[in-house]
């Protein structure tokens, strides 16, 4: 492969919730708070690094690019190549294109990159930015305290972090259940699992500790890393929950369509499985 030397090396830049970074790393940084990635070619992400995002990878191994992003973290990677293969500038610069294009297929991101050249070592170095990778509002901002409020998409109410716990709380203590059932809130931010699930499952979490009317049982249920664990629903348990997914598909394009056809997708996974991670009982007046 030739190497052309004014494109030796490139950096594709990612901005979450954390503060960009320069690119020569600050003296004492909080080595948890960016990731760099170093490939050769404009693919070698793609294939080999990004999208690992089988769910029964989920939990076992370091959270790829794309679970960096959705976690927050800021996010640089560096070809060394030009990939360019002896077919000239219109080849490689097409494969920048593809690789700004397919960054900017995940979630929340707007497809708008600022060009800059960094000097290091003084070698030119040119930097690719896309900022706003994680939405400007988000469970995980407001429940962090990195958003002072949120605000409902018909913008109709605005919370704090406060007042969403305080009206959770409400809704529980209206209700007044024996069983409380939420997700994943033994995990933390960036272990794989969305972070919309496990901002919720905090929230439902905290909100519960207000209730004491009467004895409750709270239990949180495993998320994506239930693809992990043995298949344990089967028969009129599996048909139950399948029949009712496939009846939901044909209101969500970007699950499995209708009529419904998951194969190959991380739903066909997920369906046949059921897990808990936790189940406590609290009596009335002491939680």
């Amino acid at each position: 492969m030739k190497v052309t030397p004014a494109v030796l090396v490139s950096c594709i830049c990612l901005f979450g919730a954390a503060a960009a970074l320069p690119l020569r790393r600050r003296q004492g940084a909080i080595s948890s708070g960016c990731s760099l990635n170093i490939v050769a070619h404009e693919d070698d992400d793609l294939l080999f690094i990004k999208w690992v995002l089988r769910a029964g990878l989920r939990g076992s191994v370091p959270p790829d690019i794309f679970n960096d992003i959705q976690a927050g973290r800021c996010t640089r990677t560096v070809f060394i190549t030009a990939g360019d293969n002896n077919r000239g500038e219109t080849y490689w610069m097409g494969r920048e294109a593809g690789t700004r294009a397919a960054y900017s297929t995940m979630p929340n991101v707007t497809d708008a990159w600022a060009t800059t050249t960094a000097v290091i070592g003084g070698t030119n170095v040119r930097v690719q930015t896309l900022n706003n990778t994680v939405p400007s509002s988000s469970l995980q901002k407001l429940y962090q305290g990195k958003i002072s409020t949120i605000q409902t998409v018909d913008g109709s109410n605005t919370f704090t972090k406060a007042e969403l716990t305080a009206l959770l709380t409400g809704i529980i203590v209206d209700y007044a259940p024996n069983l409380i059932r939420a997700q994943d809130f033994t995990g933390t931010f960036g272990n794989g699992d969305h972070s919309d699930h496990l901002s919720a499952s905090f929230f439902v979490r905290d909100a519960a500790q207000g209730f004491t009317g009467v004895d409750y049982t709270i239990t949180s249920y495993m998320q994506y890393a239930t693809s992990a664990r043995p298949i344990n629903l089967s028969g009129a348990e599996l048909d139950s929950k399948t029949n009712a997914w496939d009846a939901y598909t044909a209101f969500d394009s970007l699950t499995c369509g209708s009529p419904p056809n998951c194969t190959g997708k991380d739903y066909a996974i997920w369906i046949p499985r059921r897990y808990t991670t936790s189940s406590t009982d609290v009596k009335a007046g002491t939680a």
